[in-house]
């Protein structure tokens, strides 16, 4: 992978881009971009682990700590980025 999403200095070394040098996420800095990460880099465990993509969303969101409503939807539009009609 090219970044750990473990690396302590991960939100460091990803704010050198203009992309994630941004304060206005609304979200935990870490627990963002572990996610993206984990979603998008070709060589993430979960792209093999989890072949849909928005499978693969939702259990990253899970795993990287974002937190749900009880009744199973995220908070936030985290996962509906790209699709904002998806069920979940």
């Amino acid at each position: 992978m090219l970044y750990n999403p473990n690396d302590v200095d991960l939100v460091e070394k990803l704010s050198v881009y203009g992309e994630f040098n941004r304060d206005d996420f609304g979200v935990d800095k870490v627990k963002l971009f572990r996610y993206i990460i984990l979603v998008y880099d070709l060589n993430s465990p979960m792209r093999t682990h989890y072949i849909d993509l928005w499978e693969r969303k939702r259990a990253v969101a899970i795993l990287v700590g974002f937190k749900t409503t009880k009744g199973g939807k995220f908070s936030l539009s985290l996962i509906h980025i790209s699709e904002p009609t998806r069920p979940y």
